[in-house]
C-alpha cells in the first residue's frame, strides 16, 4: 500500500469511508491531524477510544459528534469547552443533565436547549 501521505484529500476520505481497518488504524495513529479527523469520523469504536485522548480539541470534538455515549462519557469533563459543547449537543439525557451545571455558559445553553427541544409539542 502507498503511504497515506501520497494520496490526495479526496482519496484519503474515500479510503476512510470504505472503512478498511488497516487504513483506519494508520489514520488514527498518523501525525497529520486531518487523517486523525477522518478516523474520528469514519473509524470504529476502537479508533474513537484512542482519539478521545488526542491532543487536538477538534479531533476530540469529532469523536463527541460521531462517537457513541461511551465516548461522550470519556469527554464530558474535557478541558476544552467546545468539546463539552459537542457532548451537550449529541449526548444522552444523563450527559445533558450533568452539563447543565458546566462552568461554561455555552455548554450550559446547549445542554438546556437540547433538553427543551425534546419536550416541544
Amino acid at each position: 500500500m502507498k503511504r497515506l501521505d501520497n494520496f490526495n484529500p479526496n482519496q484519503i476520505e474515500a479510503l476512510a469511508q470504505i472503512g478498511h481497518p488497516k487504513h483506519l488504524d494508520k489514520m488514527a495513529n498518523h501525525k497529520n491531524v486531518s487523517y486523525r479527523w477522518y478516523a474520528a469520523r469514519y473509524g470504529t469504536s476502537k479508533h474513537r477510544d484512542k482519539l478521545t485522548k488526542d491532543k487536538e480539541h477538534w479531533i476530540r470534538h469529532a469523536v463527541a459528534e460521531y462517537g457513541n455515549d461511551s465516548h461522550r462519557d470519556k469527554l464530558i469533563d474535557d478541558p476544552d469547552p467546545n468539546v463539552r459543547t459537542a457532548v451537550a449537543f449529541y449526548g444522552n439525557e444523563e450527559q445533558k443533565k450533568k452539563l447543565l451545571n458546566d462552568p461554561d455558559a455555552n455548554v450550559r445553553a446547549h445542554a438546556s436547549y437540547e433538553r427543551m427541544r425534546g419536550h416541544e409539542d
